[in-house]
């Protein structure tokens, strides 16, 4: 349940990251490698909850 729950949020932050996107469309503005950089700490963030366990 707490995994559905996380992936959930993870949707739709991931959703708002895009609609950023469009409503600022700069090339500073790198939707894609913002979401990368998100999914990469979400792993990195889930990874230390394993090891704590």
């Amino acid at each position: 349940m707490r995994v559905v729950r996380r992936d959930l949020r993870f949707v739709y932050l991931n959703s708002s990251i895009s609609r950023l996107g469009k409503r600022f469309p700069s090339p500073s503005f790198d939707s894609y490698s913002l979401k990368l950089r998100f999914e990469l700490s979400l792993n990195r963030l889930s990874v230390d909850l394993q090891l704590k366990l």
